[in-house]
C-alpha cells in the first residue's frame, strides 16, 4: 500500500474474493466474516441475486445524471416511502452524504420559515455521524476530531441518555436532535426506549426535529428494516447507508414532507446519487429482505447468538466485562484495551471482526443470513481465544511475580513489553544467558501447543487392568515411572491412572496382601485435553486442578500421547530430574 493514503489501520490480508458470509485471501484461505464490511454486505458477499440484476443493469445504462427521471429511482423511493414514516427520499452515496443532507436539511427547513437563527443541532456524546468536517463537528471521538480545528459551531453534545441534560440545552436556536438509536462505532450502545420516547416528547413539543441515524443500525440488522420500527418511535427523518446496497455505494436520507418543502432545485444535490446502477442493487436488496420470514430469521439468529456471546462472558469474567447490543450488531466490552489484539488473533484461524471504543470494544456484526454453523464456529473460535488469553494472563502475570513487579491486566501487552525488555538485555548483556533463554521460553508457551511436547501414543508405558492382579502391582511397583496410565481392552482405551505412592499406601493398609487391593478404588480417573491446548493453558490448569498428568486427543476424541506437568516446566528450564524416574539417578 505504499501509494495510498494511510487513512486505514490495514489488516495484511490481501482479500481477493467473496461468497456468502467468507472472504478469500490470494492464497485461497476462507475467513469467516463477522464484520460484514462494517455493517454493509448484510446479504453476504456476491449475493447471486444482486449480481444477476447489476449485471443487467450494466448493460443497458450507468449514468445519466438527476436531470432525468430514472425508473429504478422512482421504484426504491416509493417502496421506501410505503414501508416507512418518510414521505420523500434523497439518494446519494455514503452514509457522511446523508449525513451532510440532513443538516443541511434541517437548516433550510427552519430558514425556509423564517427562522434563520434556529440552526442548532444537539447531538450524543460517543455519536458518530462520519468524517467529513461538518460531520465530526457534530459527532466523533477526540481521535477523529483531532487536529481538524477550528470545526463548525452549532452542535451541542450532551450525554447518552441524559434526558435531563438535553432538556437544559433546548432553546428558541434549537432546529433539531440528532442521534444514533444505537451508536456503533461509540462502542456499541443501544440508547434506552425511555429515553427515546422521552426525546420524541421533548422534539414534538418543542416543535423540533428529530433525525435518527441508522446508517449502521438499520437495514435489517436488528430483525426489523429500520430500527425505530422495533421501538415504535418515530422520527422526522432517518439516514440510511452501508447495507442499503450490500457493498454497493449506496445512502439516502428519509424525510417528511414539511421538511422536504424546503429543499428546491439548486438547494442541494449529487452526481452519482440515485445513479441508475445503485438503484437496481437497492431494489434487489429490498426484494430478498421483504421475502417471507427474512426478518425472523435475523431475529432467531441474533438470539442465539447473543445467548452465546453471553456463556463466553461468564466463562470469562475477569476478560469480559459486558455483553451488549442488538440484533446483528453486538459489542463484547473487555476488561482492558486489548481490542486490536483480539480481533487479530482469531484472523489466524480464520475469523474477521472489528474493534471499537478506544480499542476495548470487540464489535460482531455478521451478514444477516449466517446459519447456526457460522455462530457455532465464531463463537468457538472467541472461544479459543480467550481461553489462551487466560493462559497468557497465568504466565505473565507468574513472571511479574518473579520479577517483584506488580500485576498487569493488559496480559498481552506485557508479554509484548516483556518480549522487547528481553531482547534489550540481551544485546546489552546486562542479564544471564540462561535467565533470558527461561524468559523467552515461559513467553513462547502460549505459542506452543500440547501437540508439540506430548509423548506420543506409541512410546506410552501403561498396563492392561484386566492382567493378573499380582503381576499388574508387581510391574506398576519395579517400573521406572510414578504415574502408569491403565488400559481395558485395547491400549487406546484409558480407564485410569494409578500413582505409585497411592499403590504402596493402599498395599500397607491391606498388610501387603495384593488380592485384597481395590485396584479401581486406588487408581484416579483420566484426564483428557484437547492437542490444540497451548502450553500455557495447560500449565495454568495443572495448577489449578492439582494435577500432574494428562491425556491428549485429537477433534475426534482419538488418544493422541500423554503430557506431564514436568514436561511443561522442562520447555521453560531445560531437562529436569523427576525423582520418581529412577532410571535417571
Amino acid at each position: 500500500m505504499d501509494h495510498v493514503v494511510n487513512a486505514h489501520n490495514r489488516l495484511d490480508t490481501p482479500i481477493v474474493r467473496g461468497e456468502g458470509a467468507y472472504l478469500f485471501d490470494k492464497d485461497g484461505k476462507k475467513y469467516l466474516d463477522f464484520a460484514a464490511g462494517i455493517s454493509t454486505t448484510s446479504l453476504g458477499h456476491c449475493h447471486p441475486y444482486i449480481t444477476d440484476k447489476l449485471k443487467e443493469q450494466s448493460s443497458s445504462l450507468w449514468h445519466c445524471s438527476n436531470i432525468f427521471t430514472i425508473p429504478e429511482q422512482e421504484r426504491l423511493a416509493e417502496r421506501l416511502t410505503t414501508l416507512t414514516f418518510a414521505d420523500k427520499v434523497f439518494f446519494c452515496s455514503s452514509g457522511l452524504e446523508a449525513t451532510e443532507a440532513a443538516i443541511k436539511f434541517i437548516r433550510r427547513y427552519f430558514y425556509s420559515k423564517g427562522q434563520a437563527k434556529r440552526n442548532r443541532i444537539i447531538t450524543i456524546e460517543g455519536g458518530f455521524h462520519g468524517r467529513s468536517i461538518a460531520a465530526i463537528s457534530a459527532g466523533g471521538n477526540e481521535k477523529s476530531r483531532e487536529g481538524f480545528a477550528p470545526l463548525l459551531s452549532g452542535f451541542d453534545k450532551v450525554p447518552r441518555n441524559d434526558i435531563k441534560a438535553l432538556e437544559e440545552k433546548i432553546n428558541n436556536e434549537i432546529a433539531a436532535v440528532f442521534l444514533e438509536p444505537i451508536q456503533s462505532e461509540g462502542g456499541v450502545y443501544p440508547l434506552d426506549v425511555e429515553y427515546l420516547q422521552k426525546v420524541r416528547e421533548i422534539t414534538k413539543a418543542q416543535g423540533i426535529i428529530l433525525c435518527f441515524d441508522e446508517v449502521q443500525c438499520g437495514y435489517g440488522r436488528v430483525g426489523s428494516l429500520f430500527h425505530y420500527q422495533n421501538v415504535g418511535i418515530e422520527p422526522d427523518m432517518l439516514t440510511c447507508a452501508k447495507a442499503m446496497g450490500n457493498g454497493f455505494p449506496l445512502a439516502a436520507c428519509l424525510v417528511k414532507d414539511y421538511i422536504a418543502e424546503a429543499i428546491t432545485p439548486g438547494t442541494h444535490g449529487s452526481t452519482y446519487g440515485g445513479n441508475p446502477l445503485a438503484m437496481t442493487v437497492g431494489n434487489a436488496v429490498l426484494d430478498i429482505m421483504l421475502k417471507e420470514g427474512f426478518f425472523d430469521h435475523v431475529k432467531k439468529i441474533s438470539k442465539d447468538l447473543k445467548e452465546k456471546l453471553l456463556l463466553l462472558a461468564k466463562e470469562f469474567p475477569e476478560m469480559i466485562l459486558e455483553v451488549r447490543g442488538e440484533g446483528l450488531l453486538m459489542g463484547i466490552e473487555l476488561a482492558t484495551p486489548l481490542a486490536d489484539k483480539i480481533i487479530s488473533r482469531p484472523l489466524d484461524k480464520g475469523l474477521i471482526i472489528t474493534r471499537v471504543l478506544n480499542n476495548k470494544v470487540v464489535r460482531v456484526t455478521p451478514p444477516l443470513i449466517i446459519e447456526d454453523e457460522h455462530v457455532n464456529a465464531a463463537c468457538n473460535m472467541l472461544y479459543d481465544l480467550f481461553f489462551k488469553i487466560k493462559g497468557i494472563q497465568f504466565i505473565v502475570n507468574l513472571i511479574l511475580k518473579l520479577c517483584g513487579l506488580h500485576k498487569d491486566k493488559e496480559v498481552i501487552s506485557a508479554a509484548d513489553v516483556m518480549r522487547n525488555m528481553i531482547t534489550l538485555h540481551r544485546s546489552e548483556g546486562t542479564m544471564l544467558q540462561q535467565d533470558l533463554d527461561m524468559l523467552s521460553s515461559i513467553l513462547d508457551l502460549a505459542e506452543t501447543e500440547i501437540s508439540q511436547i506430548m509423548t506420543h501414543r506409541r512410546n506410552l508405558f501403561s498396563l492392561d487392568i484386566d492382567r493378573n492382579k499380582e503381576e499388574l502391582i508387581r510391574e506398576i511397583l519395579t517400573s521406572s515411572h510414578s504415574r502408569v496410565p491403565l488400559w481395558q481392552k485395547e491400549p487406546d482405551n484409558i480407564v485410569g491412572v494409578i500413582h505409585v505412592k497411592a499403590l504402596i499406601n493402599a498395599l500397607r493398609e491391606k498388610n501387603n496382601k495384593a488380592e485384597e487391593v481395590d485396584i479401581t478404588q486406588v487408581m484416579s480417573r483420566p484426564w483428557f485435553i484437547p492437542e490444540s491446548t497451548p502450553l500455557s493453558v495447560q500449565l495454568h490448569n495443572f495448577r489449578k486442578n492439582r494435577k500432574h498428568l494428562a491425556f491428549v486427543i485429537d477433534e475426534y476424541g482419538a488418544l493422541q500421547g500423554i503430557v506431564t506437568l514436568e514436561d511443561i516446566l522442562e520447555e521453560i528450564v531445560g531437562e529436569i530430574s523427576d525423582e520418581h524416574d529412577l532410571h535417571d539417578i
